[in-house]
């Protein structure tokens, strides 16, 4: 019955509906899915030496005609310069498309998460696949059209602090879930939350990363358990391996998935039923590994991750290097889905540390060692911060101590020299650490050039 009024009433656009279709039946074949993105990435690499003014004045540099793309579109696509926010910022009108008037468009931004927020534009058409490519996401979690949900979210820009407005109590009717905001989590909200969760028994919850993380954190410190039966979709941040055991443990399920996108890019990759890694959505992204040179790099390797939007002709981002780091599989998935494999994504580029000899240190590294391996249990919170080589600050909030022990401060500091070499560390104790304007938190910022 609910599936029927949301295909009547939440789904008004059809449009969204057919592709959603679709993609469910492309999803399978490994053929379709590369012809689709072939077409679709001819087709946006021709649109932008047409109509957008930054490549049109390059393809002439370049003296790159249409005809040459469509010989082979991805041999072109490799000519094609890495561009990123800044590169926007400094002359964005001229990424926008001259036949933008066309195509229903509007303006989005970033939130800011890195830096100083991001605006960009988008379209109808992109809207209408982005929507029909994160539904066919939650499909593979076993949700339906229609079904309960429960968001554990929180933003500025989405989610409204205080009193909920009728628009916004409607909107959650509407599409039959429960919004929760997690702008901030004390301990009363958190028990209500869970009751929530426990009485509605949603057939997904959809979460901020850090947000159910937080939830199972305390959870687990108080003893309290779900037998939760539905799916775990996360969002909004890396989901990391320690993140993932906290959460199965409170909510007592291994149904854990994660999603990877933008407010720029949309969805980019999803994790399915066998959980070894997310697939990507290359008929809406085509997604590259570079290394700090913009040269590729092998499958397996760590690298940035830099993507081509292949539906939002208002404002083409081509070859976009959003600012994460990653690497692809160099396996095929055991599922029967056919997108090629994102092995994971290890977060930010600015999450990045640096060594004294300017080796590249991995957050995972640092958060397991400060958030499980080393914590007596003391920590509750921590943000590392860097600002010069051979010096990290590391701000702490402590659960019930007045001040760090002196030896678990030598533990962390002497573990953190073996893999970053002369390095001080600063310990800063402070009573809560912000999140960004978007409700995110970051547990590395670094601030090297």
């Amino acid at each position: 019955m609910r599936e029927l009024i949301a295909k009547k009433f939440l789904y008004k656009d059809k449009e969204i509906l057919r592709r959603f279709s679709l993609l469910s039946k492309l999803s399978t074949s490994s053929d379709e899915i590369y012809r689709e993105e072939k077409v679709k990435l001819s087709a946006i690499l021709k649109h932008a030496i047409k109509y957008v003014p930054f490549y049109i004045e390059w393809a002439s540099n370049k003296n790159i005609l249409v005809k040459d793309i469509d010989d082979n579109p991805y041999a072109m696509l490799e000519l094609f310069p890495v561009i990123d926010k800044e590169i926007i910022r400094h002359d964005e009108t001229s990424f926008i498309s001259e036949d933008i008037v066309n195509r229903n468009s509007y303006t989005n931004y970033t939130g800011g998460s890195s830096g100083e927020p991001f605006k960009f534009i988008q379209d109808s058409d992109f809207h209408k696949w982005n929507e029909s490519i994160f539904l066919l996401s939650k499909t593979w979690r076993g949700w339906s059209l229609g079904a309960k949900e429960n968001l554990l979210w929180g933003s500025d820009k989405d989610t409204f602090s205080g009193k909920k407005s009728i628009k916004a109590k409607l909107k959650d009717l509407i599409y039959n879930r429960c919004t929760l905001n997690t702008f901030s989590l004390s301990s009363e909200i958190m028990r209500e939350y869970i009751q929530i969760i426990d009485q509605q028994k949603p057939q997904m919850i959809r979460a901020y990363a850090q947000s159910i993380y937080q939830m199972a954190l305390f959870m687990n410190e108080n003893g309290i358990s779900l037998k939760y039966n539905g799916a775990i979709h996360t969002g909004a941040g890396t989901l990391y391996n320690h993140m993932r055991a906290e959460i199965t443990k409170a909510f007592r399920t291994k149904e854990i998935y994660n999603h990877y996108g933008s407010r720029e890019l949309g969805s980019i990759a999803s994790e399915c039923s066998s959980h070894t890694g997310m697939h990507i959505f290359t008929n809406h992204n085509f997604v590259e590994i570079m290394d700090e040179s913009n040269q590729p790099v092998n499958d397996g390797k760590v690298g940035n991750i830099v993507a081509t939007s292949l539906n939002n002709y208002s404002m083409p981002l081509i070859r976009y290097k959003i600012g994460d780091v990653g690497k692809k599989s160099i396996k095929n998935c055991e599922c029967e889905i056919a997108y090629p494999m994102l092995e994971e994504v290890i977060g930010r580029s600015t999450d990045i540390l640096k060594a004294s000899d300017g080796t590249i240190v991995l957050p995972e590294y640092m958060i397991h060692l400060i958030g499980v391996s080393s914590n007596d249990g003391s920590i509750s919170k921590f943000q590392i911060i860097q600002d010069r080589l051979g010096h990290i600050q590391i701000k702490v909030v402590l659960r019930n101590e007045r001040s760090l022990k002196e030896a678990l401060q030598n533990e962390i500091t002497s573990k953190i020299q073996i893999l970053m070499g002369e390095t001080s560390v600063e310990f800063r104790e402070v009573s809560d650490i912000a999140k960004t304007s978007s409700g995110k938190y970051l547990y590395i910022k670094s601030n090297l050039d």
